[in-house]
């Protein structure tokens, strides 16, 4: 019984830690944007491929640390470029593959980044750009 007990508790922990790491994917650019200037946080605009092509922007699987500074100090966008709306936004960007990251309020880009996210530069990028004393003033 307090095998079993104890069995429960780790794994409710290890599943709210893996909720922690995982950021909610919004697909749609008008409520995410929203959302980032009411929460008053920067955008993530992640593009890629198919269903989880997320992980294509990234280069494989999104690293832990940059994950947890995703879910909590971003909003995240993930554009599916396979859909004829998402081959229109990312057009827009100016990317066909990579990260687009906001300021707060998205008035302007801080960072675009076109290709894959070496997945050590992608955790420092969400760290520098998530930071509440950085003032982007140009793209």
């Amino acid at each position: 019984m307090v095998t079993t007990t104890f069995a429960a508790v780790v794994l409710s922990a290890a599943l709210a830690n893996e909720a922690a790491v995982s950021p909610t994917w919004e697909t749609s650019y008008a409520r995410a944007s929203e959302a980032a200037i009411a929460q008053r946080k920067p955008l993530a605009v992640f593009i890629g491929r198919g269903e989880n092509g997320y992980a294509t922007a990234v280069g494989g699987n999104m690293p832990t640390e940059a994950g947890r500074a995703l879910a909590a100090n971003y909003v995240a966008l993930y554009v599916n470029t396979d859909t004829a709306d998402g081959r229109t936004l990312a057009a827009a960007f100016g990317v066909d593959q990579g990260l687009v990251i906001s300021c707060r309020g998205c008035q302007v880009q801080a960072l675009k980044y076109g290709g894959a996210v070496p997945a050590d530069a992608l955790t420092g990028y969400l760290t520098k750009y998530a930071a509440a004393n950085v003032a982007v003033t140009t793209t």
